[in-house]
């Protein structure tokens, strides 16, 4: 059948009555899968749902270590906090001390002059190699061993006496 005869059959009444029927089928899909557990993309959802929260459990045992391991970071902090006052302190006093001691010395005994030269080191003497020694030839490798034949005789092992197996 044509599909020109195919859709004369058809009055417009009835394309109406599938194309509402498609669209009615449409917008319950989209609402099942909307309620479903993705929940929609837009606005509320028709179930509210709300996350279990989770309760933190932690032991005595847990909480109490935590605790002495900060009371021990507190303390190292505080001694090195001390150690290093106690070095700026140390520091400060030893420079009061050497400016009061440069403010008592007279004036000129402040000023250094050296009038005899440093003792210089002597330079090391250089030590010409007046000709590089040739190259020691290799020796010569020592002769293999030749084995020396046995011939079998009558006395041991079976066979004649015409195979020589000593190599």
């Amino acid at each position: 059948m044509p599909l020109l005869g195919f859709l004369r059959a058809y009055t417009l009444r009835e394309y109406a009555v599938v194309l509402a029927m498609a669209a009615l089928g449409g917008l319950g899909l989209v609402f099942m899968l909307s309620s479903m557990g993705g929940g929609a993309s837009t606005g509320e959802t028709l179930l509210k749902r709300e996350t279990a929260a989770r309760k933190a459990t932690v032991s005595l045992r847990f909480v109490e270590a935590r605790a002495a391991a900060r009371a021990r970071e507190r303390a190292a902090e505080a001694r090195r906090a001390k150690i290093v006052a106690h070095r700026r302190a140390v520091a400060a006093r030893a420079a009061r001390r050497a400016a009061a001691a440069a403010a008592r010395r007279p004036r000129a005994a402040r000023t250094v002059v050296r009038t005899t030269p440093r003792a210089v080191a002597p330079a090391p003497t250089r030590v010409a190699n007046p000709a590089p020694s040739p190259p020691a030839s290799r020796p010569a490798p020592a002769p293999a061993p030749k084995p020396t034949p046995q011939k079998s005789g009558a006395t041991g092992g079976g066979g004649g006496g015409s195979f020589d197996d000593s190599g």
